[in-house]
């Protein structure tokens, strides 16, 4: 094998790469296996998460392929943790004014405003840019997948009946403190088809942050649920994505081998894959954190306490119900959520009602905390 193949190992620190080098292969005949040691050349450090990868590559050309060409490569997380984000007090005074319709919470160069109809955000300004448009609501579903493609199709008739939930919130226990005011709105919301859930969102707000912890419940016994998370609508412009999760090539809690756990870059317009018919794209498990900047040094920065989920389209949930690709719309604003969960996408067979049973999402409650920041 040593004759044949390079080995070669990266060392990830926080998910951005700080070693590079060549691992010596033993000489193996076909079908034996032998234990091998590798010495990590860098001292780790407190508070820092790593990861080590390792690329096999062919040394020489073949008939029918070139040399370097890869041929397989694997990540595995060594020992370490990264510190939560915490919401600090920028000592900077804020204030809480209502209106009939809403609550505005307000700074010297911060603004952030909030539904009293269904609790979630409905304005996000800093500095004079604005960052959201609306959202921060509860969110179950998703685009269509080969598990529930169509009416009588896999596990449509269950995912169907929560579709068109939208939530009504009960007035907020509010809490004041210095540099800080605290929204906490419980929530109810109900389908057509009767399918009850409830919940809780709750926001600490100050000048350029706020802490978002959200919990949704489902019945015991529901069956399975696509995804358990928010939404929230990002305002025209917001397009540049640098995150530290699994990427850059979209990936589901049942099929995510094939992405590494990195610092990556890309677009919002490049999340979306044409697949027809139009389908759940574009998806990122075991995010740390993410960034979407704007072209004026805007930058939006989300950052929770555990890995989570995410995916941003130009192209709501609902535009996904088109038959073809020319059909969709693209729209100036992104859609973006975080999820404390999502389901898997059948990977066993493509468009197949085939689920894995250790992935699959049903009733219970799900919860997740995670800063949102506004910074240029």
């Amino acid at each position: 094998m040593g004759r044949d193949f390079r080995c070669e190992a990266v060392l990830r620190e926080n998910g951005v790469e700080i070693s590079r080098w060549e691992v010596k292969l033993p000489d193996l005949p076909p079908m034996s296996e032998q234990t091998m040691q590798v010495e990590i050349p860098e001292c780790r450090k407190l508070g820092r998460e790593y990861h080590l990868e390792f690329s096999i590559s062919r040394k020489t050309d073949t008939w029918y392929s070139k040399a370097g060409e890869e041929m397989g490569k694997r990540q595995f997380e060594l020992a370490g943790e990264v510190l939560p984000a915490q919401i600090l007090s920028s000592g900077k005074t804020v204030f809480l004014a209502e209106t009939e319709t809403e609550f505005k919470v307000s700074g010297e160069s911060f603004t952030a405003v909030f539904s009293k109809e269904t609790g979630g955000i409905i304005t996000l300004i800093k500095d004079g840019i604005h960052y959201l448009a609306g959202g921060l609501t509860p969110c179950l579903t998703r685009p269509i997948t080969g598990l529930d493609v169509q009416p009588g199709w896999g596990w449509y008739d269950i995912v169907s009946q929560l579709e068109g939930m939208v939530p009504k919130a009960a007035r907020p226990v509010i809490f004041t403190a210095e540099g800080q005011i605290r929204l906490e709105f419980p929530w109810k919301m109900q389908s057509k088809a009767n399918v009850l859930a409830e919940g809780k969102t709750c926001y600490t707000v100050a000048d350029g942050k706020v802490e978002i912890e959200y919990t949704i419940r489902l019945p015991e016994s529901w069956p399975f649920v696509p995804r358990a998370g928010v939404e929230l609508i990002l305002s025209p412009g917001l397009e540049h994505i640098r995150s530290y999760s699994r990427g850059p090539l979209e990936n589901y809690c049942d099929r995510k081998l094939c992405a590494l756990i990195q610092v990556w870059e890309s677009t919002v317009s490049e999340q979306h894959f044409p697949f027809s018919p139009p389908s759940e794209t574009g998806g990122h498990e075991d995010t740390r954190w993410l960034e979407i900047h704007d072209p004026n040094g805007g930058r939006l920065r989300i950052e929770a306490e555990k890995p989570f989920h995410f995916d941003v389209r130009h192209h709501a949930i609902r535009d996904y119900t088109v038959g073809h690709e020319h059909d969709m719309p693209v729209r100036a604003e992104s859609y973006l959520h975080i999820d404390a969960a999502h389901g898997p996408i059948g990977s066993d067979m493509a468009w197949s009602t085939a689920m894995p049973g250790e992935y699959c999402l049903t009733g219970g409650t799900y919860s997740l905390r995670f800063i949102l920041e506004t910074c240029k």
